[in-house]
């Protein structure tokens, strides 16, 4: 008897500039959840690697991302670790009304508290936000900036 193993996850299906569907994703796992011919799915619940402030934030935006696609259930997920030492994992600016100069500005105080250039990422729904605030950065504060480009 053969058996196949397929691994996804709703959540990539943001990669929509890679080709990437959901309600192609979400059509193959409910086919599979119908348990015809011995298929069967199973949804793991709990992040056990990621501190409680990253779970908690990709499950705001994963909820709204989602939202009427997917139940909430499929969304959510529980938080294993605990935050002790009370590290603050995440900070979140908004990119929605670029501030380019603001948030290079803060990003200039961060490393300037000993936070390491590779612990700081920046994401964007475009890239225009994105340029201008490399140039805020190596322009003004003179600190490297790198980033990908993506092309459709």
């Amino acid at each position: 008897m053969q058996h196949s193993y397929w691994v996804g996850d709703y959540k990539q299906a943001i990669y929509g500039f890679r080709g990437s569907d959901i309600t192609l994703t979400k059509a193959v796992v409910d086919r599979i959840a119908t348990r015809v011919n011995g298929c069967d799915t199973e949804t793991l619940d709990t992040s056990y690697r990621s501190l409680p402030g990253i779970v908690e934030l990709c499950n705001e935006t994963f909820k709204r991302t989602f939202k009427g696609v997917l139940d909430e259930g499929a969304i959510v997920l529980k938080t294993h670790r605990t935050n002790d030492e009370h590290i603050r994992s995440v900070r979140l600016w908004n990119m929605e009304n670029p501030d380019s100069e603001g948030i290079a500005s803060r990003i200039a105080c961060l490393l300037k508290q000993d936070v390491k250039p590779s612990d700081i990422a920046v994401l964007g729904r475009t890239n225009a936000p994105l340029y201008a605030l490399a140039g805020e950065l190596t322009g003004i504060y003179g600190i490297p900036a790198s980033r990908q480009d993506v092309t459709l």
